[in-house]
């Protein structure tokens, strides 16, 4: 009896609870307990050890003749008030690991189960599959050292897991039976707050060993108690051993470290600062850094200083860079003949360089005055829209005027540059002179435009004018050859062809000039019908065939389609004559002329292929030119030399009135020519 008040007096005192519940099956007397602690860590041993001996002592007494049913009944009403209260769960296990009690409402309250889920399995799926191997482990220990700890997860009767703080210690009860006692403590909510803890601690290294900027903390001292060392590194070239402890002003240059202790002095004072200083790298060079300073009390109360660095070397140098090229540009600027001027979007002058005598305001000082404003009222209106136009546009905008200036009228030109989101630079020169040249070359252009009028109209009528001789000499001609060659020998009739051919040719020139002033003129009109441009190929061909056959040439036809266009028959039908005359005179004897006519999607096609002498690179350029005839003189090439230049002009000019393109191709000398003409498609209903 003296244990049992012992036991009682020790769950008085609060540092141990523990109930002992005891069941009677048929076969065997068994006594389970469950025990349960509030600061377990700390009297866990001291408990359980004690608890294993009174409980043996107070097996013994409950089970003697005198006093069982009472000491019984007392004992279990205390203890299990005191199990079922506890906020611990409390289990005995057997050597299997099977349960042999829980404080039900503990456990029920907690993970959901009841006795009847539990009282006589090991449930070892309860436990999370990543903690079963170290649970496994630790209840091997346990069977073999007679205690052990041990945190794991385990599964609530809903499915979710519970984290359980698990202590448990062997005993042995009456029957000398080994039998495992364990007090389970819910720490999920301990749990959470370390996984967010830990989070936030790899989150707040990864931020600090990743980020490109170098994070330092200080003591008031200066000296250096924490740094991001890969970043360290990366831009000092330092290991932290090499900062930790150190006094960060010996890596500072001699001429920053005056100003850099005033800045730290100052920053203690308001808590914040930011400057600019120069720290040396580990070889030997010097790195500009921009620092950040804040200073914070730690946990112990201890003002410290937190920096954080960045890299701005190359800042600095683009700043030196455009510190110079500043100058430079200063030097230009004041030396350039130009006036100069930066305005504003509004036109608000911001710089200058103005000579009075160059402009029509005085230079004195017209800084934060609007170039708007200061000019006259229609030219102030158009250098703001410039002004605006530029800016829009990112792109240069030209203006030109003209001033009167002591008495002379001066011309300029203005020309804005876009400077910036709001800001134009204009440079304005002196065009005077220029202008004076321009009116020389405008009124000289003026007189040559009307000399080529007279040219044109010269050309005109001299042509109409020879055209009436030519038709009686070639008709006088013709019928002297034709209806009087019994009157005279050979040596007249071979004069008589030759003033036969001259005025042939001489008629084919006036036609062809007359051609040419109607074209610049704009006076030829196409009279487009519908027609088979086959058949306009054919006749066109019969009218030179004679040509073909004096030159013995091949010619070979692929015209088989009837294809409809919108054309002038007659302009077209000359278009195909100069080519041809072009090619059989380009194409020694033997040669072979081809024309293919094909249909596209937009347009037909007629092709004129030759083998003749070719064309360079040089001569495609000009053959469509006006007289852009090609001189082959004395280069022994078996061809017709004799031509104007203005055929193949004027059949450009007529596919052009067509809408079309002629072109031409050749691999050059000696590899013949391909003409290529096309004429687009129009309604022909």
């Amino acid at each position: 009896m003296t244990n049992y008040n012992k036991l009682l007096d020790y769950f008085k005192n609060q540092m141990f609870l523990l109930k002992e519940k005891s069941k009677f099956r048929k076969e065997e007397d068994v006594v389970e307990f469950k025990v349960s602690r509030e600061e377990y860590n700390h009297y866990i041993d001291e408990i359980c050890e004690e608890a294993c001996k009174i409980f043996s002592d107070i097996i013994e007494e409950i089970f003697k003749s005198n006093g069982i049913g009472q000491k019984i009944k007392e004992s279990d009403d205390y203890f299990q008030l005191i199990t079922e209260n506890a906020n611990d769960l409390i289990a005995v296990h057997n050597d299997k690991f099977e349960y042999e009690y829980i404080n039900e409402p503990v456990f029920k309250k907690i993970l959901g189960y009841t006795n009847e889920d539990l009282i006589g399995y090991t449930n070892l799926s309860l436990i999370h599959p990543d903690d079963l191997k170290k649970t496994i482990l630790t209840s091997g220990k346990i069977l073999r050292k007679g205690e052990g700890f041990h945190e794991l997860r385990f599964q609530k009767k809903n499915g979710n897991y519970k984290w359980l703080e698990v202590t448990a210690r062997n005993f042995f009860n009456k029957r000398n039976e080994k039998k495992i006692i364990t007090v389970l403590r819910d720490i999920t909510e301990r749990k959470q707050v370390e996984q967010k803890l830990k989070e936030s601690e790899e989150n707040n290294r990864l931020i600090t060993e990743n980020i490109n900027d170098l994070i330092a903390i200080i003591n008031p001292e200066f000296k250096c108690e924490y740094i991001n060392e890969e970043i360290l590194q990366k831009l000092l070239g330092y290991k932290s051993r090499d900062i930790i402890g150190k006094y960060i002003l010996n890596f500072v240059h001699p001429e920053d470290i005056k100003e850099s202790i005033k800045a730290l002095r100052e920053g203690e004072k308001i808590g914040e600062g930011i400057y600019t200083l120069r720290c040396k790298h580990k070889n030997g060079y010097w790195v500009w850094l921009e620092i950040k300073g804040k200073t914070f009390t730690n946990e112990s109360g201890e003002l410290k200083g937190l920096l954080i660095a960045r890299d701005i070397t190359e800042r600095k140098q683009t700043e030196y860079k455009l510190k110079e090229s500043e100058k430079k540009f200063r030097r230009i600027f004041e030396s350039i003949p130009d006036i100069f001027f930066l305005v504003s979007d509004d036109s608000t002058i911001l710089d200058y360089n103005v000579k009075e005598k160059d402009f029509c305001i005085s230079p004195e000082k017209p800084l934060g005055k609007r170039l708007k404003n200061v000019l006259p009222e229609k030219l102030g209106n158009y250098t703001l829209n410039a002004i605006k136009k530029t800016i829009n546009s990112h792109l240069p905008t030209t203006i030109e005027y003209s001033l009167p200036i002591k008495d002379k009228l001066r011309y300029f030109e203005a020309r804005c540059l876009y400077f910036s989101y709001d800001r134009v630079a204009i440079f304005i020169k002196d065009i005077t002179e220029r202008e004076k040249a321009n009116l020389i070359i405008r009124e000289e252009f003026k007189r040559l435009k009307q000399l080529d009028e007279i040219r044109k109209n010269f050309v005109i009528r001299a042509s109409h004018e020879l055209k009436t001789p030519l038709v009686s000499i070639n008709g006088a001609t013709d019928y002297l050859l034709n209806f009087y060659q019994g009157y005279y020998d050979d040596e007249v009739r071979s004069l008589i062809e030759t003033i036969y051919r001259g005025g042939k040719r001489l008629n084919d020139l006036i036609k062809k000039l007359i051609d040419v002033s109607r074209l610049e003129s704009g006076n030829l009109k196409l009279k487009k019908q519908k027609e088979n441009i086959k058949d306009v190929i054919n006749k066109s061909v019969n009218e030179i065939f004679f040509l073909i056959k004096k030159r013995d040439l091949h010619l070979e036809l692929n015209i088989h389609e009837n294809l409809y266009l919108m054309v002038d028959k007659i302009q077209i039908k000359q278009v195909i004559i100069n080519i041809l005359v072009n090619a059989i005179k380009n194409t020694p004897p033997k040669g072979k002329i081809s024309i293919n006519l094909t249909k596209h999607n937009n347009f037909a096609e007629i092709v004129i292929k030759d083998t003749g002498v070719g064309l360079t690179n040089d001569e495609k350029k000009i053959i469509f030119q006006k007289f852009g005839k090609i001189e082959r003189y004395g280069l022994g090439m078996d061809i017709d030399t004799e031509g104007t230049g203005l055929g193949l002009y004027i059949s450009k000019e007529i596919v052009d009135l067509h809408g079309g393109q002629i072109l031409v191709e050749s691999k050059g000398r000696n590899e013949g020519s391909t003409f290529l003409i096309k004429l687009p498609f129009t309604n022909t209903n």
